[in-house]
């Protein structure tokens, strides 16, 4: 069951489509295309970039240290715990109990998945975009580029392919705990610096453990866009 939680995890955080129902193109389809160019643009704007270069660089290090390679590992944790820190000054971040969030169906928590009862900083750390089953070739392909785009960072060039798929899409979001992460990737950190590659393998399994994933919808509700910047939760 974890490596099938560890597979779907992936897939989000490299922001691979899933495709769900279609509909022909109507007299309305140049109002659906500057709606769902919107809707992209905002869903972006959810993610925390710190936190996804970072999500980015502890998968890579799971990859070597699973190799046995703890060195190699090594620089890309210390870069990981870095854009943590800085992912907690994004104003993505926010807190709020677990028990606030509704994970999506798609992507239940993993089976080893411990909830959090307190309230703690959640990251957006990666995404999903969600569209038709039977969509015409072109956009299939612009979907497979949108993807590409957002694995590159590419955001601005997200949204203009995103004009071509002109059906509704839903974005679905993958929250970090930011403090639990942190704590993780330092005790990685340390694991690996006296070459205990398994070790600090396992630790980042329960980073990827302690994702949860919620949609797009949902997140309009708590974490603020650059339309509406204010900070929430700020204590």
């Amino acid at each position: 069951m974890r490596i099938l939680a560890k597979s779907i995890a992936l897939a989000i955080l490299t922001t691979t489509p899933i495709l769900a129902a279609t509909t022909t193109t109507s007299p309305l389809h140049s109002v659906h295309t500057k709606w769902e160019e919107h809707k992209a643009d905002r869903a972006l704007d959810h993610l925390s970039q710190s936190g996804q270069y970072a999500m980015v660089d502890i998968l890579q290090a799971k990859h070597i240290l699973d190799s046995g390679e703890s060195a190699s590992a090594l620089p890309l944790l210390l870069r990981a715990s870095k854009r943590l820190v800085a992912a907690g000054n994004d104003r993505q971040k926010f807190i709020a109990a677990e028990s606030d969030l509704h994970p999506v169906p798609q992507h239940p928590a993993s089976s080893s998945h411990t909830p959090i009862i307190e309230k703690t900083a959640w990251i957006p750390v990666g995404g999903e975009f969600i569209v038709g089953e039977e969509l015409a070739p072109e956009k299939k392909t612009a979907i497979a580029t949108a993807n590409s785009q957002l694995k590159s960072g590419q955001r601005q060039e997200v949204v203009e392919t995103m004009k071509v798929v002109g059906e509704d899409t839903d974005f679905i979001v993958a929250l970090a705990p930011l403090a639990q992460t942190q704590k993780a990737i330092n005790q990685a950190i340390a694991l690996a610096k006296s070459n205990k590659s398994q070790e600090a393998s396992q630790v980042i399994d329960h980073v990827m453990d302690s994702l949860v994933f919620i949609s797009d919808n949902d997140v309009e509700t708590i974490i603020p866009t650059s339309k509406h910047a204010s900070t929430p939760h700020k204590k």
